[in-house]
């Protein structure tokens, strides 16, 4: 069996980029404070070939009769017309062109599809930086290209890699002026396809959000009707953190492999979507803002690293003194989970409260569930997210067999 690699978090496909955002302005109005973003040390450099081709934006798809209608449907289950709809999307998505084509160092940005819009401009670019920052719980990574010639209409380019192979191949897109200006409108987000993108593939990705918006207000249901039904917390004897020590990665940080691809036709198959509906929640369920975690119930420490044990910077995340509080016994389907909750009054802590669910399921994959943030009582009714940590030597084998169970 192969042994599990790392796969760059990529998150944020088409539909599920659109429902984060809508999500994050349907709480109460307000839009979630973002993360601020930071360059990342000693990036590997990485050149326009990952992007090399002729892509469309989304938008130019939006007066094709059945994407219309698929905005339609949509729009009747957000309780809005389609012009609402296909206005906030086009807010979100909105760019310059309407189309672009990479050859070499080369960016040619066109008014129209590709084979139908006439050129605006174009300018070679280089490499300049990558910088991280945060989406909710995900982890994102944007590169920097600067234009080489003084008077490029565009100086400042901010791409994110192509992803969504599943359904709708796509990139995500900022640009400007300056680096950080880019930054400062969390919910802009240019998207552009492939020039081959059927508007059937269109008109699936908007179905697809659709029902992920569906599940999102399910969950904000269930969680609603469980939220009175918490039982009083526990003291149990023996809970400590060496049930847990060593180095754990992020189980979230695999899904995007190739490797997975059939257990994934599997899950959609049985749960009646589409691969990238399936893959989409079992993404959301899993996600966690990072990669690697160390555990030394010696020292009584947890650790959070942004990469796997082989990979992960040497200084982490953050690292604190973790007391073991209480413990509770929390109803999730026909199953009770039993949740333990450390804290810490380390100055500076990233994570003040972790909850941890005990190790299982060596019978196919060792693992345990996590939530972190800042109160224990918050976390435990967020019944759809569960972050999984496995062991570094887990097998795809082994991940299949978790994801088909």
């Amino acid at each position: 069996m192969k042994k599990l690699r790392k796969f760059t978090s990529l998150m944020l496909a088409f539909g599920l980029a659109m429902g984060l955002t809508s999500m994050t302005l349907r709480a109460n109005g307000e839009h979630e404070e973002a993360a601020k973003p930071h360059r990342v040390e000693d990036a590997e450099e990485i050149s326009l070939s990952e992007w090399e081709g002729e892509f469309n934006s989304p938008i130019a798809y939006f007066e094709d009769e059945a994407v219309k209608e698929s905005m339609k449907q949509l729009a009747e289950k957000m309780g809005k017309s389609a012009d609402e709809v296909s206005h906030e999307w086009e807010e979100m998505m909105k760019s310059d062109f309407k189309a672009l084509k990479v050859e070499g160092d080369k960016i040619t940005f066109f008014d129209g599809k590709i084979g139908e819009g006439k050129e605006i401009t174009s300018a070679e670019y280089a490499y300049d930086s990558t910088y991280a920052t945060k989406h909710g719980n995900f982890d994102l990574e944007w590169f920097a290209f600067r234009a080489k010639n003084d008077d490029a209409q565009y100086p400042v380019l901010l791409l994110m890699p192509l992803h969504g192979e599943e359904v709708l191949m796509h990139f995500h897109m900022r640009y400007g002026s300056d680096i950080d200006s880019l930054f400062e409108n969390e919910n802009w987000w240019p998207t552009f396809m492939k020039s081959d993108t059927t508007t059937e593939q269109v008109v699936e990705m908007i179905e697809s959000h659709a029902n992920h918006d569906e599940d999102a207000e399910e969950a904000e249901k269930s969680e609603g009707k469980e939220e009175h039904e918490l039982p009083a917390p526990e003291v149990l004897e023996d809970v400590n953190l060496k049930e847990w020590d060593g180095f754990w990665n992020n189980m979230g940080a695999y899904l995007k492999s190739d490797e997975l691809k059939s257990a994934f036709e599997t899950l959609a198959q049985n749960e009646g979507k589409s691969v990238e509906e399936a893959r989409i929640a079992y993404k959301l369920k899993r996600a966690a803002a990072f990669d690697g975690i160390e555990f030394n119930g010696e020292e009584g420490t947890i650790a959070f690293y942004d990469g796997f044990k082989d990979d992960a910077n040497v200084d982490p995340l953050s690292k604190a003194h973790y007391s073991y509080k209480e413990s509770y016994k929390v109803k999730h389907g026909n199953f009770d989970l039993e949740w333990h909750v450390f804290t810490t009054e380390d100055e500076g802590a990233l994570y003040p409260v972790v909850v941890l669910m005990g190790v299982h399921g060596e019978e196919v994959l060792t693992h345990f569930h996590m939530r972190y943030g800042d109160d224990a009582v918050e976390l435990l009714k967020k019944d759809g997210w569960f972050p999984t940590f496995v062991k570094p030597e887990s097998t795809f084998d082994q991940l299949a067999a978790e994801i088909t169970e």
